[in-house]
């Protein structure tokens, strides 16, 4: 069986495959993400599995399985998510992976990461009391890419 993990972006998927505690960026055409459009994102889907089961020469498309993160736009997300309909292992909501890299961060030294935030694909994060609030990119924030977010994840 081959699992892949993928981050929903707003308009890119980011796959990933484990390879022990690290995750490796898996690159679809020679390109670092595979992009996509949400009001086609069925057909997208289909053609990414193609080329996945293609890659890794898989006679069947049921041997592969998806672990998606999801987006911050829940419409975004449940459009990706009936994409991957058959396909789909497991979801993760990015509001639960964000608090902990976030803390992993600050533990790092991140200088004013607690007053500014984190930004990822276009919206920025920030912790208070009653958790992570959500709010437009701030131009002050530390700002993190597919890669980076994934070192957060196991």
């Amino acid at each position: 069986m081959q699992e892949f993990y993928v981050i929903v972006g707003r308009e890119a998927l980011y796959l990933y495959e484990k390879e022990g505690t690290a995750y490796s960026r898996q690159y679809i055409q020679g390109k670092p993400e595979f992009r996509y459009q949400v009001n086609q994102v069925k057909i997208d889907i289909e053609r990414l599995v193609k080329l996945l089961a293609d890659e890794y020469n898989l006679d069947n498309y049921s041997d592969m399985q998806f672990m998606l993160i999801e987006n911050a736009d829940a419409v975004v997300t449940e459009a990706v998510c009936r994409g991957f309909e058959g396909y789909l292992s497991k979801r993760c909501p990015l509001d639960a992976v964000m608090p902990v890299a976030m803390k992993k961060l600050i533990a790092e030294g991140m200088p004013l990461l607690e007053e500014f935030g984190v930004n990822f694909d276009g919206v920025n994060y920030r912790q208070d009391n009653s958790g992570v609030r959500k709010s437009d990119f701030s131009l002050l924030g530390y700002t993190l890419q597919a890669d980076d977010f994934m070192r957060y994840v196991g």
